[in-house]
């Protein structure tokens, strides 16, 4: 009570409202007083209107506390609740527990048991977390309130004080500022006045010099026209006694000439006398001349300096008469202190202000909080009613858990039962050589209804035409034969994923498309993982189609795992294991999916266990096919992939071609492997020959000129390759080509050094000398390969 008696009292002292200082001064230059008092009454009010506000904050501050004590009663009440809730929780948990412990086994009631612990000890947890961070919340809401309750008084009391004494600091400071400035500008004026007597002093002694030295010269001037004016009348004398001795000379004797003419000697010496004096006076007069002007310049340029000097003078003596007078500058100090303690008085006043409005958004913070708690109590109803379901689902997880057993690989035992009663259903044509192989599946993709009538339901099937040359089939069937990675590359929408898709349809094969993630990082990400909480597998869409791959359903045919779009994770990050696998003997190609066995041998009938881990067998009838974009948004595959895998590449759509109808045919992998062997052992050896020359060749260049190589791994598949593409009518030269551009140029490709120009160069005469010099033909696609590398460094 005290403390509001204080505030009252000094709130209401009289303030004023500060005013501008082109207020406080008339045109005239006097002090208007009415003006002065008639800004008490603006000040007055504000003043008002600030007391206004503090009670208005006063009055929300007990309203804050009551809400404060609404608060902790309810989070005492919310406190009682929880108990009551994890007692119920705990005792429902007994009864469970005992319940189970009649009904299941030894094994079975630990498990359980272990996990009802867990369970509880993880609501209790949970449940004294959320309690005590209610009870510290509550705490800390009410030791803010009694805090911000304390605060604003304090700061209530010390705004009109701290203002007080700022405005005294202000006022004295601005004080001595404007009396200091006032002093300067005494200093400045009394220097400008000196400068100017001094200026005005040298003008004086400049002027009178120069008068001086007009009155010398004007001086010199007469002497020397007196001098001219006496040597023209001496000049006169001389000529007429000239004529008088001429005169003479005729009439007398010439003794008499003589004496006249020795007079006449000495009065030329007399002459040139007076001439050497008359020079010496000029030749004075004109350095006096030199002196004057180097002085001042010519007597018009004196004549005009000493007009603006006066001009200027006449200017310093106005600028002085309109400096005030001492009168008038101690009436402007009265002013310009006023101004600076009315501005004082207004910053304290705005400066009180700021303090109230920070109160005020305190306070709406601590509504805010107030409302966060309110949530928060909102969230633990939820969070209560969720662990009530939660209960309830372990429950009825416990009961089914009587009931049945857990499957681990459901989804593995359910392809089993699928299959078991399922028959051979295709009944096609059986291909059994890689010749017709060839000609019937690009036939029958070739044939199928167009795209156009699909869209206008013309066609019965959902498939529609697709188009491939020759080659492309030719080395798609020779790249089956010898590897079970295989790489198609190019640029989007050019068929990539197409290919293995309906090649599989018209032999009577399987696809399946695996869409591969950025995010991938392990084998897991690719085959799926195990949930050690369920003690389920999770079979990812690879495992999946892996496992049904072989199954008495498919076996028999070849199964495509398309990886599409591989290289959008680095390769060997998912797939090095099965990179490892495929090197392998047929009997060891397994992928192991864990490293133990939940089901206690129960395991579905594809799965091995092996030394305790169960494991994926990856079928004979399964490639593969990885499609990959050349873009910045892929990674680069590395040679380790390069070198296990066939690559094929398509740059763009084939055209449209129209051949002969037939019919899908069936490939049964047993008859794939047989015609596989059987091109090997047909395939001529002087072809065996030319090819190895040929490779040979071109890998000294490749290593001379780029230092890279090849191993054993490429001279095997060289020769699964060939056999296989000569049997599906393609020849000799165009699948060497093939087989170099793709698995031995690559490693020269997208070199930056143009220095690298001769040596690509180099290996382009190589390959067209050894292809001309075995008769294989023209080796187009390596050539083609090449000539583009070296095209990216001409100018």
């Amino acid at each position: 009570m005290g403390r509001n008696n204080r505030r009252s009292t000094r709130s209401n002292q009289p303030l004023q409202q500060p005013s501008t200082v082109a207020n406080l001064v008339k045109p005239d230059g006097a002090v208007s007083q009415n003006q002065n008092s008639s800004t008490v009454n603006p000040q007055s009010q504000e003043i008002q209107i600030l007391q206004e506000k503090i009670n208005e904050l006063e009055f929300q501050l007990e309203v804050q506390k009551e809400e404060s004590k609404a608060k902790e009663a309810e989070i005492i009440k919310r406190e009682q609740e929880l108990a009551n809730k994890q007692a119920q929780a705990i005792n429902g948990f007994k009864e469970l527990e005992a319940s189970a412990r009649q009904e299941w086994v030894i094994q079975k009631e630990r498990e359980i048991e272990a996990e009802r612990e867990r369970i509880v000890k993880v609501a209790e947890q949970e449940a004294e977390k959320i309690i005590n961070t209610a009870n510290t919340q509550a705490e800390r809401v009410l030791k803010d309130a009694q805090k911000f309750e304390a605060n604003a008084q304090n700061k209530a009391d010390k705004i009109i004080e701290g203002a007080q004494n700022l405005a005294n600091e202000h006022r004295q400071r601005a004080r001595e500022q404007t009396i200091q400035e006032i002093q300067n500008r005494e200093s400045e004026l009394e220097l400008r006045r000196k400068e100017f007597d001094a200026k005005q002093q040298s003008i004086e002694a400049k002027e009178e010099n120069i008068r001086k030295l007009k009155r010398d010269l004007e001086r010199k001037e007469e002497d020397l026209e007196d001098e001219n004016n006496w040597l023209a009348e001496q000049k006169k004398k001389l000529q007429q006694k000239e004529r008088e001795l001429a005169d003479r000379e005729n009439n007398c004797s010439e003794e008499a000439v003589n004496n006249l003419r020795a007079e006449k000697a000495v009065i030329q010496q007399q002459l040139d006398v007076i001439q050497e004096e008359s020079y010496r006076l000029r030749k004075e007069l004109e350095k006096s001349k030199s002196i004057l002007q180097a002085a001042s310049g010519s007597p018009e340029r004196l004549l005009q300096e000493n007009t603006r000097l006066e001009t200027k003078l006449q200017e310093y003596e106005q600028i002085l008469d309109q400096y005030p007078s001492e009168a008038e500058l101690a009436e402007l100090r009265r002013r310009a202190e006023a101004a600076i303690d009315f501005e004082a008085m207004y910053r304290d006043l705005q400066a009180r202000v700021d303090d109230l409005e920070r109160i005020r958004r305190l306070q709406q913070i601590e509504r805010v909080e107030t409302e966060s708690l309110r949530k928060e109590r909102d969230t633990l109803k939820l969070l209560n009613e969720y662990l009530k379901e939660q209960i309830e689902d372990l429950e009825r997880m416990l009961g089914n858990l009587k009931d049945k057993k857990i499957q681990a690989f459901a989804n593995f035992a359910e392809m089993d039962s699928e299959t078991d009663n399922a028959t051979d259903n295709i009944n096609r044509e059986t291909v059994n050589n890689f010749n017709q192989l060839a000609r019937q599946t690009r036939a029958w993709m070739a044939n199928l209804p167009t795209r156009e009538a699909l869209e206008k339901g013309k066609a019965e099937s959902t498939l529609f035409a697709h188009y491939y040359d020759e080659h492309t089939i030719q080395a798609f069937i020779a790249s089956m034969a010898s590897s079970r990675l295989i790489i198609i590359q190019g640029v989007s929408g050019t068929g990539k994923t197409s290919l293995p898709e309906y090649f599989s349809y018209a032999v009577g094969g399987k696809f399946a498309r695996i869409e591969v993630q950025s995010s991938w990082r392990d084998k897991l990400d690719l085959v799926g993982s195990y949930n050690s909480f369920f003690r389920v597998f999770n079979e990812s869409p690879f495992s999946r189609a892996l496992y049904e791959a072989g199954t008495e359903r498919y076996r028999k045919y070849p199964y495509f795992i398309v990886l599409d779009e591989m290289n959008l994770s680095r390769v060997e990050y998912y797939f090095a294991d099965f990179l490892s696998i495929m090197e392998g003997r047929l009997e060891d190609r397994e992928i192991e999916l864990l490293n133990h066995d939940p089901t206690s041998g129960q395991l579905p009938k594809g799965l091995k266990l092996k030394n305790g881990a169960v494991r994926l067998p990856i079928p004979d009838n399964v490639w593969f096919i990885g499609t990959a974009n050349t873009d910045e948004s892929t990674y680069e595959i590395t040679r380790k992939v390069y070198d296990r895998a066939q690559v094929l590449q398509i740059d763009e759509p084939f055209q449209q071609e129209k051949l002969p109808p037939t019919e899908a045919a069936s490939l049964n992998i047993l008859d794939f492997y047989n015609a596989k062997q059987k091109a090997i052992e047909n395939f001529p050896n002087t072809d065996g020959v030319a090819a190895k020359v040929c490779i040979e060749e071109i890998g000294l260049a490749l290593h001379e000129y780029f230092q890279v190589g090849y191993g054993q791994r490429l001279l095997d598949q060289l020769f699964i390759f060939l056999p296989t593409y000569r049997a599906a009518e393609g020849s000799l030269g165009k699948g060497l080509d093939h087989f170099i551009a793709r698995k031995l140029l690559w490693q020269i490709q997208n070199r930056t050094d143009p220095n690298v120009r001769s040596g690509l160069q180099e290996v382009k005469d190589t390959i067209e000398q050894s292809f001309a010099k075995n008769t294989l033909g023209n080796a187009s696609i390596s050539l083609k390969l090449l000539d583009s590398e070296i095209n990216k460094f001409k100018r």
